[in-house]
């Protein structure tokens, strides 16, 4: 790939190839590039998106590296999970991604991942359209959520409050198997 100056735009950034083996996002104008997550993260993101589908799929659209824009210019993400209420994903255009971050944005957290990373994008997406942001940690079999009255850390035998997306209670130990 032919080097770069400054920021990488989204108008950039769409006609750059994937590379082998992983794929790239564009986090504040960077290209990261980023690789395949092993077998237990999809397991953990199969379970999210199935209670998700199960609680509230009815009411949006819920999908696995889900891609969106949180901000217009300089970012193209990919939600491990994400949740979208049905009249912002019916507006999005079938060749485009969603502008805005989705109503519920859920991360399983990588050994790749940094907490600075997650920070940054907590705060973007918080900033940019999500209700709550879930930070799921398959070590220690917790879910981080922000953004809300649901905020708090939970663990296998709680249950998450999914009444800000009109849906019931989600059993912490239906993540984790």
């Amino acid at each position: 790939m032919a080097a770069t100056t400054g920021l990488i735009t989204v108008a950039e950034f769409e006609k750059i190839p994937n590379p082998a083996g992983g794929k790239y996002e564009l986090r504040n104008g960077e290209l990261i590039d980023v690789s395949f997550p092993p077998k237990l993260h999809h397991e953990i993101c199969r379970a999210l998106f199935l209670a998700l589908y199960r609680l509230i799929g009815s009411l949006g659209y819920a999908g696995t590296e889900l891609p969106f824009r949180p901000t217009q210019d300089y970012n193209e993400w990919a939600a491990d999970v994400g949740w979208v209420i049905n009249d912002r994903w019916t507006a999005v255009g079938g060749r485009q991604c969603l502008i805005g971050a989705p109503d519920l944005v859920i991360e399983v957290l990588s050994p790749s991942n940094t907490a600075m990373e997650m920070l940054d994008r907590e705060e973007i997406c918080l900033r940019n359209g999500a209700k709550q942001f879930w930070t799921v940690n398959i070590e220690t079999k917790t879910v981080k959520v922000n953004g809300g009255p649901a905020s708090g850390i939970y663990k296998p035998g709680d249950e998450i409050d999914m009444a800000d997306f009109g849906g019931g209670k989600l059993p912490v130990s239906e993540i984790f198997g």
